[in-house]
């Protein structure tokens, strides 16, 4: 009953993210350009960005996070007069996280000369399938949550993620702190493009901290639900530590399951599981569990709690993620290259790469040679009292 209800809850949460987000477009459908923030008051033509993420599909949840977080630094522009009058429009597609429909998609971006930039998408896997596209067609491609290595060799794309290497690889020693001494640490995660990096990373990295990876196993991303055969296999593992990279509803689904055959031994979630959601789907078994983040609500400093109340009054939830974090960085960025003059697609990149630096609401870092942000830390969080928390493990 308990393995239902978690189900049943993650079922209606992608429902209610999946909404949340159609409503951002004026149209309804979520398809095209229903044109985020009001222009009827602007003094200018406005100035159209596009945006692909999944708005159906497996990866629906992150939808509603990416797009929001981005919205809360337009809307906040929008409401402030725009740039010079005119209002930042958005326009918002779902590419399904599919990678064939996000390059049809970016292809019909990229070919209308009214966008001037373009935001998206959730995955590595899309990610590198429409940065050549845009590289091609020399359009700014915002990407906020994608990790691969290889996106910022693409001179259009400009990633906000820390990256797999370096993001996994901090991922590794967290998790050796926690198996302890030659500790044993097993580790799950999906056959995509950042499920193969980072059971890499993590596999070469964790014996240089201490511990080792002793365990591994993998499964189709959206294609399993039902854990029962990894569940089997790691009752007889003998671990200190499990991981897993996945979704958080399906960390949520793991973990109920494996809890539910009396496998006690600590988990470490990857990041998708910093959110309220993933407590609600794990419920009880939620408590205790650890993950990591690149950012935390939890930040009392003003700049995080100015977004953090700007994505409140947006969405009523007041514990945004990384996944809405990371957009609102982008975000805006775009507004300040706007407003240091950058007006088409040229400028926009010329300004961008003009940087070395970046001192933004939530985050301070420097760009590397290749464009991507420098960040150096993951904040280890816990499940206390039914809520993430700051870790007590040193």
């Amino acid at each position: 009953m308990k393995k239902l209800l978690s189900l049943l809850l993650t079922a209606a949460m992608v429902l209610t993210l999946f909404t949340g987000c159609q409503q951002l477009n004026s149209n309804g459908t979520g398809d095209s350009g229903g044109g985020q923030g009001d222009v009827a008051s602007g003094d200018g033509d406005p100035i159209y960005v596009a945006m692909h993420i999944p708005l159906t599909g497996d990866a629906a949840q992150y939808g509603g996070y990416i797009s929001n977080g981005f919205m809360v630094a337009i809307d906040e522009c929008n409401a402030n007069g725009g740039i010079n009058g005119r209002k930042i429009v958005v326009d918002i597609f779902d590419d399904k996280s599919d990678s064939a429909e996000a390059s049809t998609i970016a292809t019909k971006i990229a070919e209308n000369d009214k966008y001037i930039a373009v935001v998206g998408s959730y995955t590595s896997t899309c990610s590198l399938a429409v940065a050549p596209i845009y590289s091609e067609y020399q359009i700014v491609n915002f990407c906020p949550t994608a990790g691969s290595m290889d996106l910022p060799e693409y001179p259009y794309t400009f990633t906000m993620a820390m990256g797999e290497k370096y993001e996994f690889d901090l991922f590794a020693k967290l998790a050796a702190s926690l198996a302890g001494k030659d500790g044993r640490v097993g580790y799950i995660h999906q056959t995509n493009d950042n499920g193969i990096a980072s059971v890499q990373v993590v596999s070469e990295s964790i014996p240089k901290y201490g511990a080792e990876v002793t365990f591994t196993d993998s499964y189709n991303e959206g294609e399993v639900r039902d854990f029962t055969a990894i569940v089997t296999k790691l009752k007889d593992a003998d671990l200190d530590l499990i991981c897993m990279n996945a979704t958080y509803a399906e960390q949520a689904s793991f973990l109920v399951q494996l809890r539910s055959v009396g496998v006690e031994t600590p988990v470490m979630f990857a990041s998708p599981a910093n959110c309220k959601e993933f407590i609600e789907a794990a419920g009880e078994y939620a408590e205790g569990c650890y993950t990591v983040a690149t950012f935390s609500y939890l930040d009392t400093s003003e700049g995080v709690q100015h977004f953090v109340q700007g994505f409140e009054e947006k969405t009523g939830n007041a514990m945004p993620t990384s996944f809405a974090q990371q957009p609102y960085e982008q975000g805006c960025m775009l507004v300040k290259a706007l407003q240091e003059g950058a007006d088409d697609r040229a400028s926009l990149y010329d300004t961008l790469k003009s940087w070395t630096d970046w001192n933004g609401p939530t985050i301070t870092a420097t760009f590397r040679e290749n464009g991507s942000l420098e960040r150096s830390s993951l904040t280890l969080l816990q499940v206390m009292d039914n809520a993430w928390a700051f870790a007590d493990h040193a």
